[in-house]
């Protein structure tokens, strides 16, 4: 757990976060999701109940007064590519708009970094949003551009 002014940043339990996690998610997909090529958000919160038995997902959370306000979740593997080495991969990073400004993100990536390395990662792949980029957060931790991703909806 790191204390950063009033926030609280620590690993989580999925199970124990996951109702709070979804009301942020919504938020997100808003925010940034695929929303504006009319993709609805339904997680599978069972997939997600199994990477986490599997010990394959990891939760970071920001909380403010035990109030959550932003996450990062995770998701670690052996590369089918590379088999032995093991490959964390973003899934969602979310900060509350009012909580952005300032290093909150920078502190989260920050914290989830050393706590991978700590849990045996390799290599941590970041993805981030055109419209709403964190590159200079990666940046400032050393992360290094690598591929771009595009998308195309197929059908209606």
């Amino acid at each position: 757990m790191q204390q950063i002014r009033d926030f609280k940043i620590q690993r989580e339990d999925f199970n124990e976060v996951k109702d709070q996690v979804d009301e942020l998610t919504h938020k997100n997909w808003e925010d940034t999701g695929l929303s504006k090529y009319g993709i609805k958000l339904n997680p599978d919160w069972d997939i997600y109940e199994t990477l986490n038995k599997s010990y394959m997902l990891g939760v970071y959370t920001v909380r403010k007064q035990n109030n959550l306000v932003g996450y990062l979740t995770v998701v670690s593997r052996e590369h089918h590519h590379y088999k032995n080495t093991v490959f964390a991969s973003n899934d969602i990073l979310f900060i509350e708009k009012e909580h952005r400004k300032g290093l909150l993100g920078y502190f989260l990536v920050k914290y989830a970094v050393k706590d991978l390395k700590d849990l045996g990662a390799d290599v941590l792949l970041f993805s981030s949003n055109i419209d709403k980029p964190y590159d200079s957060i990666l940046q400032r931790l050393d992360f290094q551009p690598h591929e771009k991703i595009f998308i195309k909806k197929l059908g209606d």
